[in-house]
């Protein structure tokens, strides 16, 4: 009996392992066909909801169409509007203070965030300050600057005009523009001047004549001189040639109608000057001076004797009339002191008549 009760429990043991077995394959057979289930569930759910989603906003678009339609329907029957009565007017703002700059006087006080004009910028006071930026500048910060001075200067080292703007504020902007090329006077070393290409240069002349008839041109920047390798020279004119032979000497011309000479005689009033013509035909008509006399008036000399040409080695009277040269012309003089041996130039001596 007891046997038989042993076996059984094995046989009931047995049993229940093998149940045991066979439901844990179940289960889990039965899982995976439930997850497979639910994947074909969610699928099928999300191509219904993008169905009705597209559905649904073309449903929209027709109902906001059919909208539109109708309003703009009740627009166009209203009655045109009617002009309102204006308004009243405005009243200023209040909100914020308009601030005006001032001109700030020397030794004036201004307290703190002041705003001031100075030197073409606008500047405001940082504490009380006593005068304006000019006086104190550590008291003020300029905030708009502006030109308070322009100036313009020839840099002829650089050859260049150097034009500067002074800011309200001290800052000193300056640009350059190049001057352009042209004849360089002689002595420009001497002024500093710079050499630009394409400046000319006329060398003056030497003892001999030489170099007068050369131009240069720089053909570089601060070309220098004596530098072959700078300078483009030009002949202005050609060598001189060699001197031709004399020719024959042509036939005399005839002469010609000027006057070649005075003839001075005694008349019976005094000297008369009789002209010479190179022409024979011309008619000489005498000129007499009146200045003979046997009382001469103040100031006057009496004519004593016409003596011909001056000759260095003769001594003349007061009154003697004399030919002479005086700077290259020929002149007709009047001695004014006795023992006269003084040259015709000698106005102390002399005095011109003719």
């Amino acid at each position: 009996m007891a046997l038989d009760r042993e076996a059984l429990v094995a046989g009931l043991g047995l049993a229940l392992a093998d149940a045991a077995t066979r439901s844990a394959a179940d289960l889990a057979d039965a899982e995976t066909r439930a997850a497979t289930a639910l994947a074909e569930l969610e699928a099928r759910m999300d191509a219904a909801l993008v169905d009705l989603d597209g559905a649904t906003a073309e449903l929209v678009q027709l109902r906001f169409a059919e909208m539109l339609e109708k309003m703009a329907a009740e627009i166009a029957a209203l009655p045109p509007a009617e002009p309102g009565a204006p308004g009243a007017d405005g009243r200023d703002g209040v909100d914020r203070m308009a601030v005006l700059p001032r001109m700030v006087r020397s030794g004036e006080s201004c307290s703190a965030n002041e705003i001031a004009w100075h030197a073409n910028g606008l500047w405001q006071s940082v504490r009380t300050t006593s005068g304006g930026p000019g006086d104190d500048p550590s008291g003020w910060k300029c905030l708009v600057p502006g030109i308070s001075d322009f100036t313009m200067r020839p840099d002829w080292q650089a050859r260049e005009f150097v034009f500067a703007a002074r800011m309200s504020d001290g800052q000193l902007f300056e640009c350059r523009g190049r001057m352009t090329a042209g004849p360089l006077p002689p002595d420009y070393l001497d002024k500093g001047w710079g050499v630009l290409a394409g400046d000319t240069l006329r060398p003056p002349a030497g003892p001999d004549g030489s170099g007068g008839d050369v131009e240069l041109m720089a053909l570089r920047d601060g070309a220098l001189l004596g530098n072959p390798a700078d300078w483009q020279e030009t002949r202005l004119r050609g060598f001189r040639g060699q001197k031709g032979l004399k020719g024959d000497a042509g036939e005399r011309g005839a002469p010609g109608p000027g006057l070649v000479g005075l003839d001075v005689v005694r008349g019976d009033a005094g000297l008369v000057i009789l002209p010479r013509f190179a022409d024979p035909a011309i008619e000489a008509e005498p000129i007499a001076l009146q200045l003979l006399t046997a009382d001469p008036e103040p100031g006057r000399q009496l004519i004593a004797t016409w003596s011909g040409a001056w000759l260095a080695s003769r001594t003349y009277g007061r009154g003697d009339v004399v030919r002479g040269i005086i700077a290259g012309e020929p002149r007709l003089l009047l001695s004014v002191v006795p023992e006269n041996n003084r040259p015709p130039h000698d106005d102390r001596a002399w005095q011109v008549m003719i």
